[in-house]
């Protein structure tokens, strides 16, 4: 692989009602515009992905049907990967954004049974061995917001504490539908309007 882009899902009914992390949520009409629209970009940027790989969450799944039709990409070849799935946010699933931030604090790594930002990162890390694994030149990785703010730092060779600084986080933080060049360096975000 020479070349990896990341996208990360369209807008989901539950995001857009500020319920976090539910894994069988389904990309709004918005989402599935999102998705259609970061097709595009790649498109207007001469990005011709030789593969698609996603999670294998639904929305990630949605997202990358939906820019494998507009590239051209056939669907049946994306390859789906648990590597690429959004944070476990433990018994957090489901619930809205602000309840969580009331009854924990402390962030998602103090929510029972979920996934450390640590162990995020070590995923993320795996996940970009796996994907240099490929012999496509160009690959095009569709995924989450917490996942993809863990990849970027991995290839900016940041540490997993580094999702802790908001101004370190808001240079890696991805809007639905938008696109990141994680390789070759260094690593850019796409604005979501070309």
């Amino acid at each position: 692989m020479r070349e990896l882009y990341f996208c990360r899902h369209g807008i989901t009914d539950d995001l857009e009602n500020g319920i976090r992390n539910r894994p069988d949520a389904l990309l709004s009409p918005t989402g599935h515009e999102e998705a259609r629209r970061a097709a595009g970009i790649l498109m207007a940027r001469l990005v011709v992905p030789q593969l698609v790989v996603c999670s294998a969450l639904p929305r990630a799944i949605q997202t990358a049907e939906n820019i494998a039709e507009v590239i051209g990409y056939d669907p049946d070849k994306i390859v789906q990967s648990e590597l690429l799935n959004e944070r476990d946010c433990g018994i957090a699933k489901g619930m809205k954004n602000a309840d969580i931030k009331q009854v924990y604090p402390g962030g998602f790594d103090t929510v029972p049974g979920a996934e450390s930002t640590e162990a995020m990162q070590q995923r993320a890390a795996d996940a970009a061995e796996w994907l240099e694994e490929f012999q496509e030149e160009t690959v095009l990785a569709v995924g989450h917001g917490v996942s993809g703010r863990a990849m970027a730092r991995h290839y900016m060779d940041l540490p997993y504490t580094d999702e802790f600084d908001p101004e370190i986080r808001q240079k890696v933080n991805l809007k639905n539908g938008q696109i990141m060049r994680l390789s070759p360096a260094p690593v850019e975000l796409f604005p979501v309007d070309e």
